[in-house]
């Protein structure tokens, strides 16, 4: 079953054209063509010519110019969406940090670990791995060998654990500071970092220390 097609009054005249070329009209002139005998004969010319039809630009082909991205285009449908990268809510990637200063003395008791800097508490969104630990202590008197170090969710204890390991050592024959710097995984939620020292002698002292925690989302690995 073949499908008439309207066509606006340009196409009739191109039928009308083609028809002439084709002999579909005869000996009839068109002077003698009314708008219904027109209508009829670009009818005809269609249906002969539709199997080899093709459209060089449809109006609203512009519209799907670019086709290969409408399978992305439905996860813009979804406004919520917006808000997320590779997945993960945009809270991810918004650095937290948390940070202590302090610059009154206090005294270091000779081979005893001591709590310089009080539990400092940051909170690890979701989809975050990491935190990354600094911290700078400055000490003077007596001459004694020193060590400091971070501790993650505990009591300032001396060990071989992590945060020990991850911990700095001068000396206080002059005055002298020691900083560290410790990356650590995490698990999102509450945490608190301490900072630890040890002295090994009498006389020694810290003014000014300070401690900062910032959240990391991704590792080098992503």
């Amino acid at each position: 079953m073949r499908t008439r097609l309207s066509l606006p009054l340009p196409l009739f005249v191109l039928a009308l054209v083609a028809a002439l070329a084709l002999g579909t009209v005869g000996s009839a002139s068109a002077g003698t063509l009314t708008t219904k005998t027109v209508k009829k004969i670009a009818a005809k010319v269609v249906d002969k010519k539709a199997s080899s039809l093709s459209v060089a630009h449809a109006a609203t082909a512009d519209t799907a110019t670019n086709a290969t991205n409408a399978t992305n285009a439905t996860n813009a449908t979804n406004a919520g969406n917006s808000t997320q990268l590779d997945g993960k809510a945009a809270t991810t990637y918004l650095d937290r940090v948390a940070h202590a200063n302090l610059t009154a003395s206090l005294g270091i008791t000779d081979n005893t670990v001591t709590q310089i800097v009080n539990p400092t508490g940051i909170v690890v969104p979701a989809g975050v791995g990491f935190i990354h630990v600094t911290a700078h202590a400055m000490f003077s008197g007596g001459s004694a060998n020193l060590r400091m170090w971070p501790s993650l969710d505990g009591t300032c204890v001396q060990n071989s654990g992590d945060d020990y390991d991850h911990g700095g050592v001068s000396n206080t024959t002059n005055q002298t500071t020691i900083s560290l710097d410790y990356l650590t995984a995490v698990t999102p939620g509450s945490h608190n970092v301490r900072l630890c020292v040890i002295a090994g002698g009498p006389g020694v002292f810290t003014t000014v220390r300070s401690l900062t925690i910032q959240t990391i989302a991704n590792d080098f690995n992503g």
